[in-house]
């Protein structure tokens, strides 16, 4: 069965097709090539290299280690009290501060500080040292 304009019924359905099959692949083409630009068009928001106050320098006296915050500068209003983030500041001499994360970088474990000992301990790390021993520690 021909359509007016010499098509075939299975041409005007391949081409059909064929149009949809684009339409598709360039709007899931979109996304990926924004990607791949990104560094070349600079796609960054203000705040990803912005220095952030934790504070006056005498909230931390040198030598010691204290617990900070600051609120996330890329947040959006609705990332509420997830977007204020705690980090540990020791303040080693004059105006040379080191900053860590509350968090271990390789499972995300809280990382406490102990002034006594003067390290750094992961909660895990502590309840297995007291398996070892045959202390039962929860």
């Amino acid at each position: 069965m021909s359509v007016p304009g010499g098509f075939s019924r299975r041409q005007m359905f391949l081409r059909i097709a064929m149009l949809f099959n684009g339409t598709v692949g360039v709007l899931l083409g979109i996304p990926i090539v924004r990607y791949l630009l990104s560094p070349i068009t600079g796609g960054r928001k203000p705040g990803y290299e912005s220095w952030i106050s934790l504070g006056p320098i005498d909230q931390f006296p040198s030598g010691q280690t204290r617990l900070a915050s600051y609120h996330n500068p890329v947040s959006r209003a609705w990332d509420g009290e997830t977007a204020d983030i705690a980090c540990w500041v020791r303040h080693t001499d004059g105006d040379h501060f080191q900053v860590f994360a509350i968090n271990c970088a390789h499972l995300g474990c809280p990382v406490r500080w102990f002034a006594q000992s003067g390290l750094f301990i992961l909660k895990r790390a502590v309840r297995l040292a007291h398996r070892r021993v045959g202390r039962c520690c929860r």
